[in-house]
């Protein structure tokens, strides 16, 4: 029995407790059945995240930068960092950093569940996260059909992080032709110099956007 099945299995006994319980008024084992819940959904994201990694590092093909490559000397601004250590409860703090960030800049972000978040116009916004496991690379991945918007926070050593945005238009003109595994959406991010792109099949290498220091690249999400 494979990590996803294992996972999905304790998720549907997690439920199936939850419902006994509650039938049953036992408000303690609902509480604690609600945190064994969340604690195999967060396994099953990051379980995610690593099968996109894998998956995306066996097919890579060897990206040539268009310009400077990799760390030149050239200093790459970061809109986003926080206080950490990368790995186990690195995706947390850094999406609680980014949260942060932009309820400071006036843009208020709701968690759903998991990586998932809402916006005030009620949009979904999946935001992703991947430590470098390649010098200027990163891969990371979202459950696909249950955000309108990404961000995909690359750690580049430990409380730096690049945020990149994947707008609802990114989706419309390039989601078809993404990596799928699973049910997930796969995100192959590549820097040269300053810049960031999306390794999209069929597609090349698309730029986007790093979220400012002003947010405005999210507050029409």
């Amino acid at each position: 029995m494979d990590i996803t099945t294992m996972l999905s299995t304790a998720k549907t006994e997690a439920l199936r407790e939850i419902g006994r319980a509650a039938a049953e008024g036992r408000t303690a084992d609902i509480l604690s059945g609600g945190k064994r819940l969340e604690e195999i959904e967060e396994l099953a994201r990051r379980a995610a995240e690593l099968e996109a990694q894998v998956t995306n590092v066996l097919s890579a093909k060897e990206f040539v930068p268009p310009a400077t490559s990799g760390r030149s000397g050239q200093t790459t601004p970061h809109a986003l960092e926080y206080v950490g250590a990368p790995g186990r409860d690195g995706g947390e703090r850094a999406r609680v950093a980014l949260v942060a960030k932009l309820a400071a800049a006036g843009v208020a972000f709701q968690r759903v569940r998991g990586a998932i978040y809402k916006t005030p116009s009620g949009a979904l916004v999946g935001i992703a996260y991947a430590t470098e496991r390649q010098s200027d690379r990163w891969f990371l991945g979202l459950t696909e059909g249950r955000f309108d918007h990404a961000l995909l926070l690359c750690e580049e050593e430990p409380g730096r992080v690049h945020a990149l945005v994947l707008p609802r238009g990114f989706f419309e003109e390039h989601g078809k032709s993404l990596s799928r595994s699973k049910g997930g959406l796969k995100f192959n991010v590549v820097r040269s110099g300053p810049s960031f792109f999306v390794t999209v099949p069929a597609h090349g290498h698309v730029p986007v956007e790093r979220l400012s220091e002003t947010c405005d690249e999210v507050r029409g999400f």
